[in-house]
């Protein structure tokens, strides 16, 4: 910066200003928050360009200097490149495995399992650029399930993207809707639809196909006129039903859910609005009538603002909307059990996840956690379904394809240990010549390697004086679920070793409270 500006003010001004508009600006601009979804510093490139000049520059100047100790210029510039040069061999010789992604293959292969938790010719929606780029890249680059269309709901609020998806993709043909193109244009009647309830209505449902053929009709009693005098649609009930053909809900829902067949589907609406994207949603759900597969992600779950929550199964990474009803959210989603099954053990891959020569950040690890809890989703349901041989082979891949070595055990791996000894306690019931049980083995494995990482942990956060109690609850969790996992299954011996430990580190964390 120096040289520049005492060699030339007015180009160094130039640069300056172009340094400050395209870095410090933006950061003042944007008021940007300390913690994002990934990292930011791309939107800071301009600025770094500018960065480099000014390093150029400072380059020469030391060759410069050096010229005038040393004669041969040539020298000089060799000598001051060498210099300088040391200076990011340290930082990169510090700083490589940090930020080296070599061997990482986790972002593509989620995608495909993403892709391949679902039926042939489906649609999956997702929420955001997180969870939708890995899918386009997977199919545009890799040619990876073309016959499954991607609909982001972000984009989904506007109609080119609508039209988009009313047109053929690859081998995914066009998703059907009743509404013209033309009900879904910028600035019509629905790009905001509030709910105003009638109220001979109030309490009751209303059609759904009803409701839609009153938009295309563009009925007057469904308008509302704004202050500027433009006109929307409203919605006449915060609830609308969509009837069921139960005949060819029975070819898409799992045998032991026909029982939770609706011939109505019951979907509230969150809030006291739909937007655009939430109409385009409800007019393909309508008009598709369980022709083509519906999945789901969490964040499209989230973001929806029709509550779908009652009628979706897990069949892999994602969820399928299903016209059964969920009887008990508590429990979490209903679960096909013989479909994930056969797409976590034969169509997912986890590649390198069992290298511990590749480094996984913090924030890229909890990435991967996920599948864990995925593996832990299926064997629970297994068990429940008293398929333990299923069960206990899910866990061991598991662990196989990400073991501690690479993978370090966690939250999700506590969870673990119950499921092992349940399947050990089940196999000690059928057959007593077994002797020492893998099951009971991989329980004492994890127990040890998880109580060690939570323990560890804890120690660290007591040594500097650890404020939030967030993460020190969540180890002290680990540790009494380890105790009570072994006190169910009636080991008395290690309920009391990992009770004791628990005890330990929650009496040091109530006196430094």
């Amino acid at each position: 910066m120096l040289v520049q500006y005492k060699r030339d003010v007015k180009l160094f001004s130039a640069t300056a200003l172009l340094f400050f508009m395209t870095g410090i600006a933006i950061v003042l601009y944007l008021n940007t928050p300390p913690i994002e979804p990934r990292e930011r510093d791309y939107i800071y490139a301009g600025s770094f360009y500018i960065f480099t000049i000014w390093i150029g520059f400072g380059v020469l100047a030391v060759a410069d200097m050096l010229g005038k100790v040393v004669k041969q210029k040539k020298i000089a510039a060799i000598i001051a490149s060498v210099l300088c040069l040391s200076i990011p061999a340290l930082i990169a010789s510090q700083t490589w495995d940090d930020h080296d992604r070599s061997g990482r293959y986790f972002s593509v292969d989620s995608a495909k399992n993403y892709l391949s938790s679902c039926a042939p010719n489906a649609i999956i929606f997702t929420g955001g650029d997180n969870d939708t780029f890995p899918l386009w890249y997977a199919q545009e680059v890799e040619g990876f399930r073309r016959d499954i269309r991607v609909v982001v709901l972000s984009y989904y609020n506007t109609d080119w993207y609508i039209q988009q998806t009313a047109r053929k993709a690859y081998e995914s043909e066009p998703l059907p809707y009743s509404l013209d193109i033309k009900h879904y244009q910028q600035g019509g009647l629905n790009d905001y639809l509030p709910v105003f309830e009638r109220d001979e209505l109030k309490g009751n449902a209303i059609n759904a196909a009803l409701f839609l053929s009153w938009l295309k009709q563009e009925n007057p009693q469904l308008q509302i006129q704004a202050s500027d005098w433009t006109k929307y649609n409203f919605i006449p009930s915060s609830t609308l039903f969509l009837n069921v053909d139960t005949a060819k809900a029975k070819e898409i829902v799992p045998e032991d859910m026909y029982e939770n067949i609706v011939d109505q589907m019951i979907l509230k609406i969150k809030g006291r609005s739909l937007i655009k994207g939430d109409l385009a949603f409800l007019d393909f759900l309508a008009t598709n009538n369980w022709e083509r597969p519906i999945y789901l992600n969490n964040t499209s779950i989230s973001q929806l603002k029709l509550d779908m929550r009652d009628y979706i199964v897990q069949e892999g990474m994602a969820y399928r909307v299903v016209p059964a009803r969920n009887t008990d959210r508590r429990n979490g989603y209903p679960v096909n059990t013989e479909v994930m099954y056969e797409n976590v053990m034969n169509k997912f891959t986890w590649t390198n996840l069992d290298d511990p020569s590749i480094y996984y950040s913090p924030d890229y690890l909890g990435f991967v956690l996920n599948s864990r809890s995925t593996f832990n989703i299926l064997a629970q349901d297994l068990i429940n379904e008293s398929q333990y041989e299923k069960a206990s082979d899910v866990l061991k891949k598991c662990l196989k394809v990400m073991p501690n070595e690479s993978i370090p055990y966690d939250e999700f791996s506590a969870q673990q240990i119950s499921m092992f000894l349940e399947i050990a306690s089940y196999k000690t019931g059928i057959a007593t010549d077994l002797g020492t049980l893998e099951e009971m083995e991989l329980a004492k494995h994890i127990a040890e390697n998880v109580s060690a990482w939570a323990s560890g942990w804890l120690d660290v956060y007591l040594s500097v004086g650890q404020s939030d109690g967030y993460e020190m609850q969540r180890k002290l969790v680990v540790l009494n679920e380890i105790a009570r996992a072994y006190k169910a299954n009636g080991d008395k011996e290690n309920a009391s070793k990992y009770e004791a430990l628990f005890e330990e580190y929650y009496t040091k964390i109530e006196s430094k409270i």
